[in-house]
């Protein structure tokens, strides 16, 4: 997520997607890709958040989105990674959604029978 979000909304940094929140971002999560993100649909699924997932056709499309929102401060909320070299051209911030530990599980805790 841009930084920059974080003045309109920084209770997301607390993971508070309220409906007035999730209308910031128009209710919408982003993926670069169907194959992105893990736990995140489930998440979002899961905790009833008021998001729809927004799938876009990859590493490119992702890319050009920023390119042509970030300069206009547009509101985006999206999955992506680190380290990757967008990151050093935008100011991201990595931001979390509602956590529960079965979405998140530490494979090798997992292979040791520890969740």
């Amino acid at each position: 997520m841009p930084k920059y979000v974080v003045d309109y909304v920084p209770q997301v940094l607390f993971g508070d997607f309220s409906p007035e929140v999730a209308a910031y971002f128009n209710n919408t999560f982003i993926l670069g890709n169907s194959q992105w993100g893990g736990p995140e649909r489930r998440v979002i699924e899961d905790f009833n958040l008021p998001l729809k997932v927004e799938v876009l056709g990859g590493e490119a499309d992702l890319s050009q989105m920023l390119a042509q929102r970030y300069p206009r401060r547009e509101q985006m909320l999206f999955y992506f990674w680190r380290p990757h070299p967008l990151n050093s051209i935008y100011d991201l911030i990595r931001i979390t959604l509602p956590n529960d530990s079965k979405y998140f599980i530490n494979p090798t805790l997992s292979r040791l029978g520890i969740n």
